[in-house]
């Protein structure tokens, strides 16, 4: 059943877009597919149902074709229409909370990522005879530098961890208090595991981020670490 929850229905709706990569205006094909998905309903949902939870910072990006039945690179016999662009995220693992122990980790996304490095997500799909670059409606971009609270589906050896829904499987860690769907915050999550676990990243972030008071609200934050 948690491996159901984890496959998304997908909506494909096409469009044409035009975008400017440094000095040159190209015509690119967009094409863009929406998620639709049941939104776990608690912090306690998502978490029983994650195979994956840590922390960790973006080291890098690249791009991917994936076979979308197997999730694993194509082979002769893939069908061209299974077929699709990923993107693909190197992660150094700074806290691991669940089902994990490597160092480092990657993270796929399916789609590419609007206007940035079109050349290159151009270039993958050439080989494939593919041109438009398929882009998620609700995009999830993470950027390289940034520090991520991550719940991922795991579907077994060789095959890249995936996220699992938009909005609720990527928080960005400038800001452990914004709320997601269903109000579920990066604090929620990582409070699951323990209130030590909350005051051991808690103290620590405070620590990365002694400035923080001028981007978060001291009195917004003071509640919100009132609540169990």
């Amino acid at each position: 059943m948690k491996k159901i929850l984890c496959l998304l229905l997908m909506l494909i709706i096409f469009s044409l877009s035009a975008c400017k990569h440094g000095d040159v205006t190209k015509e690119v094909q967009y094409s863009y597919m929406e998620a639709l998905y049941r939104p776990f309903k608690n912090v306690q949902e998502l978490v029983e149902s994650a195979d994956i939870v840590y922390i960790g910072k973006v080291t890098g990006i690249s791009f991917q074709m994936l076979d979308l039945t197997t999730a694993l690179p194509p082979t002769k016999d893939t069908e061209d229409r299974h077929i699709k662009l990923h993107t693909i995220y190197d992660i150094d693992v700074e806290i691991a909370y669940k089902g994990y122990e490597s160092k480092q980790s990657k993270i796929r996304m399916l789609g590419g990522i609007m206007n940035y490095r079109i050349e290159e997500q151009l270039e993958i799909l050439k080989e494939y005879s593919q041109e438009g670059i398929l882009v998620m409606e609700e995009e999830v971009n993470l950027e390289i530098g940034e520090i991520y609270l991550v719940t991922l589906c795991d579907f077994g050896t060789g095959i890249i961890p995936t996220n699992m829904f938009p909005d609720q499987s990527i928080y960005n860690l400038h800001d452990p208090f914004e709320k997601h769907t269903k109000n579920i915050t990066a604090k929620d999550v990582i409070s699951t595991f323990g209130q030590d676990k909350w005051d051991e990243f808690w103290t620590q972030w405070q620590k990365d981020n002694p400035k923080w008071e001028t981007w978060l609200d001291k009195a917004e934050v003071e509640a919100e670490l009132q609540k169990n």
